[in-house]
């Protein structure tokens, strides 16, 4: 079950790179992955799907082959695909670790899969809950298998 998605305002001045925002402009889907300092540091990563951004907390940046803990969050406005700086309601800052575009999302109760192709990150990418309720991103280098489950 997908949280309900959330609203967050862009801190009034915040000086951002914003560029073409209409989805038209894009053959591919694209994803972003910010690097956010509020509360703690985490990464957001983010999908472009339906007009807004499927969105995972990721307690650490992907790495090919690493489990990373992850937590599925509201979908967030497509704005953030091009933003970077601070959040509304001193909800810390944003800064673009990673963006590019993915492709093969397929979707399953507990299992999210898709290939990402950044300019950092490049792989399978699945996204799972696994016993306990823990959810885990793994990244699996291009050409590899598909990433083991480890949690």
């Amino acid at each position: 079950m997908r949280p309900a998605p959330r609203t967050f305002l862009i801190a009034p001045g915040a000086a951002n790179c914003l560029t073409s925002l209409d989805p038209r402009s894009y053959p591919v889907p694209r994803f972003v992955i910010l690097q956010h300092d509020h509360p703690t540091l985490h990464w957001d990563l983010m999908l472009e799907t339906g007009g807004v951004l499927r969105t995972w907390r990721l307690a650490g940046p992907p790495s090919p082959g690493s489990a990373v803990a992850a937590e599925p969050l509201g979908d967030h406005r497509i704005l953030y695909l091009d933003y970077e700086g601070p959040v509304s309601g001193n909800r810390g800052t944003v800064r673009r670790w990673d963006a590019g575009t993915y492709s093969g999302l397929t979707q399953q109760a507990e299992v999210t899969e898709f290939e990402l192709v950044g300019g950092i990150v490049l792989g399978h990418c699945e996204i799972s809950r696994h016993d306990g309720g823990r959810w885990q991103c793994v990244l699996a280098p291009p050409g590899t298998a598909k990433p083991p489950r480890t949690i």
